[in-house]
């Protein structure tokens, strides 16, 4: 079999109910749901529940898609996010705003925040405000000369150990967990709280955020850690 590379799986981890959905990516459609009620929900997840929970599902997608489940988009609509503001200030000496440039600084912040945050992910990095020479803005101005660029930076980080304990569950399935979103950063970005989850994932995932930046991993990098900032620039 092929990677189940025509489809797209999400598992919604919540304290009440847990949610597996299955979207065709070229039709855009659900082709497979399944919702279990936690009758004894808490504050906290139960790595047995979900791992009987995917017992239940697994295998029924496979047949369903006619191929090997092996990624999962995982949204926890828990309270275990830690939310992190910073502010970065460079000189920039008169030149352009480079996408060169501000991976670089991208990449110096990460690795600051790495010695920081110790057994903490980020999860979400999103670019909240632009200062250009005192001058704010929304988006990334790129056709200006700038001397001082500062930029708001917003980081939802997430446990290691936390992280550990999914990836674990999901390797006994061969699953690997592609993406994490938090559900609480995906609803604060539309209107509408009662729209369907799963799709407004779909949507943050696929870039509806634009100053939120997708970092790749170490094996994925071609051009640098923050792949989606170089889409200011196209």
């Amino acid at each position: 079999m092929d990677k189940d590379i025509n489809f797209e799986t999400y598992l919604v981890i919540n304290s009440k109910y847990f949610l597996i959905t299955v979207i065709n990516k070229k039709e855009k459609n659900k082709i497979f749901e399944k919702k279990e009620i936690i009758l004894n929900n808490s504050d906290r997840f139960d790595m047995d529940l979900v791992d009987e929970f995917l017992k239940k599902n697994v295998f029924e997608i496979e047949k369903k898609i006619e191929n090997f489940l092996n990624n999962i988009f995982l949204i926890l609509d828990y309270d275990i996010f830690f939310p992190v503001k910073i502010s970065i200030k460079k000189n920039l000496g008169g030149e352009f705003i480079t996408p060169k440039k501000l991976n670089y600084f991208l990449n110096e912040t990460k690795k600051d925040c790495n010695k920081t945050l110790l057994g903490k992910k980020i999860i979400h990095l999103i670019l909240d405000r632009y200062s250009v020479d005192e001058k704010d803005y929304s988006i990334l101005p790129t056709d200006i000369t700038c001397n001082f660029l500062t930029i708001d930076i917003n980081l939802i980080c997430l446990s290691i150990k936390e992280i550990k304990s999914f990836e674990e569950v999901l390797k006994k399935y061969h699953i690997i967990v592609t993406k994490i979103l938090s559900a609480d950063y995906v609803r604060s970005l539309f209107n509408q709280n009662n729209q369907d989850l799963i799709l407004m994932a779909k949507l943050v995932k696929d870039g509806h955020n634009k100053n939120e930046v997708e970092m790749l991993e170490k094996k994925q990098q071609n051009m640098g850690v923050f792949e989606r900032f170089f889409h200011f620039f196209k």
